[in-house]
């Protein structure tokens, strides 16, 4: 595989047929990572609202208010690779930085950041990125009961899996105000979406195209999705196109895949 999850294959059945699964396990840290931040930075400031205007014609000020990132709470739920990236970025913003994982990252403890429960990191968070594994324990990590945690206007960010959130309950808590927005690069159910360009469909063929709850969701104006773009630079392009020749000139001379997903 040329990426870093493998939620889509079944690592048991292809170990029971002698199949060795190998991935790019951190091809660029900082593009996914640098990316979540642009979101949080766009939805907060109303840029794509503000560049939507500019490109019509329209130069009023009115609705583009934002906040200062400075001095605000930011909440990251996984502190692996990316998740490190994000904490340190915004440490350099000023912020102060939660964290919720399983296992702290001791580099995150030295710059600061300090670890909560996934609780308390919700509501009191004014910003939460999302950088966990998508997993049945993680599947739905941010449901209703959890979107309910957090601050009324509080932006959540998901760059990792689509599959993290209960797209029903997002939907539920934008419409109702409950949280302030939220910008994503990743849809629960984006895999007839994405990488595919409907600009010359009819609007019928698109609903067709589309479920019913992304259309919703992209009618909101607290809403910017982005399509599973966060890896894409120059720099994580040629990491991932180097990692997967070393794999499989591993695999073809009998080396150590270091790479290797095994089952768990």
């Amino acid at each position: 595989m040329r990426c870093a999850g493998y939620d889509r294959v079944d690592i048991k059945a292809a170990n029971e047929r002698g199949i060795k699964v190998v991935r790019v396990p951190t091809y660029s840290p900082e593009s996914v990572a640098e990316h979540a931040v642009s979101l949080g930075l766009a939805i907060n400031r109303k840029l794509h609202l503000a560049y939507n205007r500019v490109w019509q014609g329209n130069y009023t000020l009115s609705g583009l208010v934002g906040n200062e990132v400075h001095g605000k709470t930011i909440g990251v739920v996984g502190t692996g690779s990316i998740g490190t990236c994000v904490c340190s970025i915004m440490k350099g913003f000023g912020c102060k930085v939660l964290a919720h994982d399983l296992k702290p990252n001791s580099r995150c403890i030295d710059m600061g950041v300090e670890y909560v429960s996934l609780e308390e990191l919700l509501s009191s968070s004014h910003v939460v990125s999302l950088h966990c594994p998508l997993l049945p324990s993680t599947f739905h990590i941010i449901n209703r009961e959890r979107l309910a945690l957090m601050k009324p206007n509080a932006m959540l960010i998901n760059v990792s899996r689509g599959g993290l959130v209960d797209t029903d309950a997002l939907l539920e808590a934008v419409e109702y105000g409950k949280i302030g927005g939220c910008a994503m690069d990743v849809y629960e159910n984006e895999g007839n979406l994405f990488d595919t360009d409907f600009s010359s469909y009819t609007s019928e063929e698109r609903v067709r195209n589309w479920d019913r709850r992304f259309a919703m969701l992209k009618s909101y104006p607290n809403v910017l999705i982005t399509p599973h773009s966060a890896f894409l630079t120059v720099e994580a392009l040629n990491n991932i196109a180097n990692t997967t020749r070393d794999n499989l000139a591993a695999f073809a001379t009998g080396q150590p895949l270091e790479n290797e997903v095994k089952p768990m």
